[in-house]
């Protein structure tokens, strides 16, 4: 049986903390290895992603003409130019998010599936019900926050509103490189799940975007690599992770092609 997690809801209790920073990066990453990658993107009538890749002139369908019927999922998603393998599905600027039927998102990402390795669903922030029932159809959910207590408290409590069922993990965006206060461990503490890994602050990433560039910062694709490792071989903790320099462990990633994929990609890119 695959280890694979085929379909990734990415979530975060509280806005603002890099969610669809954290999924592009990670559709991004397993598309250097050699997957077929779809991010869609579910805010709708806030919709970003296409930001992060600079496409969105490029976009003349969206989530909504799907559902809708309007046209085949493969008409409706746009390839993104830097990364190859890697594709996106565009929300609605038009429809809200309860306009949704679950039904639908379900016959939709089982379609997915047939088309890509990787389906990433960057959600939109909250516990909506709606929102947690689609969850529900998704082989596992990674959640983003930051470091700080109102952002902890709701991964804490959206954790227990997934289903038991459901791997879940949690990874900490924008992790201060400087020494964490006694009280921000304390913070981290009270949540009571293990975490799945970190990214740490990284001041030029936010720079680069603040120019309106496509998503391409070396140290933050290599910050986020062990973590894309944890989803889709199913390990539980950073400190399981395997060395960058492990072929052995790349070569279990279906469908992943080679290792010096991923160094050449790394290679490309001058930021550090």
């Amino acid at each position: 049986m695959s280890t694979q997690q085929s379909v990734i809801a990415v979530l975060s209790g509280k806005g603002g903390v890099g969610k669809t920073t954290i999924s592009a990066g990670l559709g991004c990453v397993y598309a250097a290895l050699g997957l077929k990658v779809l991010i869609i993107d579910m805010d709708m009538g806030l919709r970003n992603l296409d930001l992060q890749f600079q496409v969105q002139g490029d976009i003349l369908f969206d989530l909504s003409h799907v559902l809708d019927g309007y046209l085949p999922l493969s008409e409706a998603i746009i390839s993104v130019p830097q990364h190859p393998n890697l594709s996106i599905l565009a929300s609605s600027l038009q429809k809200n998010f309860s306009s949704i039927d679950p039904e639908q998102i379900k016959t939709m990402m089982n379609h997915a599936t047939d088309l890509f390795d990787i389906v990433i669903l960057d959600a939109p922030a909250g516990a909506d019900p709606l929102l947690l029932e689609i969850v529900h159809y998704c082989d596992a959910a990674l959640l983003v926050s930051h470091p700080y207590l109102p952002s902890l408290r709701s991964v804490d409590k959206l954790l227990g509103m997934l289903s038991k069922n459901l791997p879940k993990y949690w990874v900490i965006n924008r992790m201060p490189t400087t020494i964490l206060s006694t009280q921000q461990k304390n913070y981290l503490k009270d949540v009571d799940f293990p975490l799945c890994g970190s990214v740490p602050e990284i001041p030029d990433l936010l720079a680069y975007q603040a120019e309106n560039q496509p998503l391409s910062h070396k140290g933050f694709f290599k910050a986020l690599y062990p973590i894309a490792l944890v989803l889709i071989n199913q390990k539980q903790t950073q400190d399981e992770q395997i060395s960058l320099d492990d072929d052995k462990e790349i070569a279990k990633i279906p469908q992943a092609k080679s290792h010096k994929k991923w160094k050449d990609f790394i290679a490309n890119f001058a930021l550090w």
